[in-house]
């Protein structure tokens, strides 16, 4: 178990967390660690109302095209903002349970987009799992060899 400050200075993009979405939002408000948005993973059980949203939840701009490379496109676009992410995935073992073909997609897209940049010292992306921990993107999470923290 690790606290949300020495979570946004830690390696791991990937975090699970205990309890639901909404507890750990307001825990992770609350510890200052930057802006901390909500997703509904329940509301989430596809690629497109997952891209819808992910769209609603960071505030993508209206032109955001409802697919991976737009994803990866609207993240990078992230970097810019004044302090870090943080994104909380309430009920997230029904994330993508209706196309679990596109969690390894997703994954990706954590792990390589919106990369450190060290002329941007605030530019970071958490994301935050409220799930069981063989909630399917952390199984698939694993598989990968990504490290996945514990809140």
């Amino acid at each position: 178990m690790i606290d949300a400050a020495s979570m946004m200075k830690a390696s791991e993009r990937l975090w699970i967390g205990s309890g639901s979405g909404a507890a750990l939002q307001a825990a992770l408000t609350a510890a200052k660690v930057g802006e901390v948005q909500l997703l509904d993973g329940a509301q989430a059980r596809d690629k497109a109302a997952f891209m819808t949203a992910i769209a609603r939840a960071l505030r993508f701009p209206d032109y955001f095209g409802h697919n991976w490379d737009a994803l990866v496109d609207c993240l990078d676009e992230l970097h810019w903002r004044d302090e870090p992410i943080v994104l909380v995935i309430d009920h997230g073992d029904e994330l993508l349970a209706d196309a679990p073909g596109e969690i390894d997609t997703l994954l990706g897209v954590i792990d390589e987009a919106f990369a450190p940049n060290p002329e941007l010292p605030h530019s970071a992306l958490k994301v935050v799992v409220a799930a069981t921990p063989s909630a399917p993107i952390l199984a698939q999470a694993r598989k990968r060899g990504l490290a996945v923290g514990q809140l």
